[in-house]
């Protein structure tokens, strides 16, 4: 198949940090905007929450843990 004949079907991602997108009129994440963008889903494979969650279950990584939850608040996108 030559490229000009390939069409974008969807997109994976490994980790979807879950951030704030950067349009001003939205409170969509980045991840929306590229599906909307591109019209297409796009799938994490792990999102922060994620990983924040297994964090919280294994425990023992206090520290880091709270560098995430600061990191997801200040550029968190809403109800992820």
């Amino acid at each position: 198949m030559l490229p000009s004949e390939a069409t974008l079907a969807g997109i994976i991602v490994l980790v979807d940090r879950q951030e704030r997108g950067n349009s001003t009129t939205t409170r969509q994440s980045t991840v929306q905007e590229i599906s909307d963008e591109f019209k297409v889903p796009v799938v994490p494979i792990v999102g922060m929450s994620d990983i924040i969650a297994w964090m919280e279950r294994k425990g023992g990584m206090e520290k880091e843990l709270e560098q995430m939850k600061v990191y997801k608040e200040k550029y968190g996108a809403e109800g992820l």
